[in-house]
């Protein structure tokens, strides 16, 4: 090639180079002048999920399912939802929804089925699942929640339970026997010296003292034979038969 062609060639290229240059610069400038709403929303999303919402979390199911139980106004619709939720596969004996409505929901009724719904998840779970449901229930303020409570303590006796157990007794609660009963059960030395100082007490409710004394056929408290025996010689005839029957049954 001739050097003039040569010449011209290249200010053919640069001629072209700088048209395609401006016009390049004039497709910008109009994004940059336009609004939002006439600028690609491919261009506007960038940075954000598919769906727009990077910046959202959605709720979780715990989440979800705490407020759905908020929501719900009537005692059959909770104790529905606590039913439903002690169903459902991956529920927790200690699901959050469900230490709430034993221990703070208004409705015996419905704390009597979330506390049923926890101690039946917690013997599936095995292991101290079944001691943390229980001691759920025996921390309610209704004495029905606490008397099941106190019915699946004496079927699961665990040392575990005994401070509370002992503090049942001592508060005189409505199902202080119900607590007794446990404490015979429970392998724990302290709870059957619990027993036996109720048994031994001339100052405690009446009901209380006389389950107590029976409960020694139980705990096999040879150390008690004195007292049972003088009880057996004793002027209240209710102390002496169950008396007389303890005594047969330890030996």
């Amino acid at each position: 090639m001739r050097p003039n062609e040569c010449s011209s060639a290249m200010k053919q290229g640069l001629v072209i180079a700088l048209v395609v240059l401006v016009a390049a610069a004039a497709v910008i400038g109009v994004f940059l002048l336009t609004d939002d709403a006439k600028v690609p929303s491919m261009l506007l999303s960038c940075g954000q999920s598919q769906e727009g919402e990077m910046d959202k979390t959605a709720p979780t199911k715990a989440g979800s399912s705490n407020a759905a139980f908020e929501n719900l106004g009537t005692e059959s619709e909770r104790e529905a939802f606590i039913r439903e939720l002690g169903g459902k596969p991956g529920t927790a004996w200690n699901d959050p929804i469900l230490r709430r409505a034993i221990v703070g929901d208004p409705s015996e009724k419905v704390q009597g089925a979330a506390l049923e719904e926890s101690i039946k998840l917690a013997r599936k779970a095995g292991g101290d699942a079944p001691t943390g449901a229980v001691r759920l229930g025996l921390g309610s303020n209704k004495g029905n929640t606490r008397a099941a409570a106190l019915k699946a303590a004496r079927e699961h006796a665990d040392p575990k339970f005994v401070q509370e157990l002992i503090q049942l007794v001592d508060d005189g609660d409505p199902y202080a026997t119900m607590a007794l009963n446990a404490l015979a059960y429970t392998q724990s030395e302290r709870a059957h010296a619990k027993v036996s100082e109720i048994a031994h007490d001339e100052s405690a409710e009446p009901k209380l003292r006389q389950r107590a004394i029976a409960l020694l056929a139980i705990t096999k408290d040879k150390e008690a034979l004195p007292l049972l025996r003088d009880l057996v010689n004793g002027q209240d005839k209710t102390l002496a038969a169950i008396a007389e029957e303890v005594i047969k049954a330890m030996r």
